[in-house]
């Protein structure tokens, strides 16, 4: 079975990326993944790799947002999540973030 590469990231990070992400790295729309050179595959698949965690991230910061647990309202408010110092430490922070 052929896999367009352009389908395989757009899977993954949505079609507005794919195609900025593809054009990057010089490939078609229609590029099939049989017929990629070993150093774009390469790239390709580390590419990938690291959009997919950065998505399981997201994904897992919006769960623990979405039923309402405290580290999840810490991420909400951008506060620090693992038992840092608020008092003083945070403050600059809190500024850089929400700049």
């Amino acid at each position: 079975m052929t896999i367009k590469v352009f389908n395989k990231i757009k899977d993954i990070i949505g079609p507005f990326k794919a195609r900025l992400i593809s054009n990057e790295l010089g490939l078609s729309l229609n590029t099939l993944e049989s017929n990629l050179a070993p150093d774009k595959a390469e790239n390709l698949s580390k590419l990938l790799i690291s959009l997919k965690k950065e998505n399981m991230v997201k994904s897992n910061i919006n769960r623990l947002i979405k039923v309402g647990c405290y580290r999840g309202s810490r991420h909400k408010f951008n506060y620090p999540v693992r038992g840092q110092r608020t008092r003083s430490n945070a403050k600059t922070a809190k500024r850089i973030k929400h700049k």
